[in-house]
């Protein structure tokens, strides 16, 4: 952000608040004190802006605290982008065919024991994106209470075949809720990767 541009800009911004505040005083006509609306609008907005900017980029430059880290590291291994319980949901269609049973091990493990105070991080943006996992994960399981059954074949699941045929609109429902439910999953495990590795690139280049 350029700072002496950032001050003039905002400086004439003062000022043209000022100006149209004692026209409107002077005038007393509506007209002035419509311009006067709009300039104290457009600072209002800028400072908005100035705002954002600010802690969006303290965000990116924090750094992890330790035990932070060591949760981080725990998480990642639990669910890694690139294979098991997440590969699977973002790939898999609910709609075609069976999977086995051990492919949901690793929600199980993080809706049942990570629920607790050892396993919140002390950082606020990513405690904020763990909790929200941890809430969509807890619906999704309900969702595959309600529309995941066990298959002829031993340790395999899928929606119930004859759903398809049976009642076309349940079968839709269910295959387009774990569909949707999983997408919300992966955009919130992508959040927390990100801005975690963020921080420790940040932590690792001190």
């Amino acid at each position: 952000m350029d700072k002496p541009k950032l001050y003039w800009g905002r400086c004439l911004e003062l000022l043209g608040m000022f100006l149209t505040f004692g026209w409107a005083i002077s005038e007393g006509s509506w007209e002035p004190w419509v311009a006067f609306s709009l300039t104290t609008g457009a600072l209002i907005f800028s400072e908005y802006k100035i705002y954002s900017h600010i802690s969006q980029m303290e965000s990116v430059t924090k750094t992890l605290h330790p035990e932070d880290q060591v949760l981080f590291n725990k998480f990642r291994e639990l669910f890694p982008s690139d294979k098991g319980f997440i590969t699977f949901i973002k790939n898999h269609d609910m709609a075609g065919g069976s999977f086995a049973l051990t492919i949901f091990d690793p929600l199980d493990e993080f809706i049942y024991h990570w629920n607790n105070a050892e396993h919140e991080f002390i950082d606020l943006d990513l405690e904020d994106i763990r909790s929200k996992l941890l809430s969509l994960c807890n619906e999704y399981s309900g969702l595959i209470t309600s529309n995941i059954f066990p298959t002829s074949n031993a340790g395999q699941l899928s929606i119930p075949s004859d759903w398809a045929w049976k009642d076309t609109a349940k079968f839709d429902r269910a295959v387009e809720g774990l569909h949707s439910k999983a997408n919300e999953i992966i955009d919130e495990h992508s959040r927390l990767i990100r801005i975690g590795r963020r921080r420790l690139n940040r932590e690792d280049s001190e």
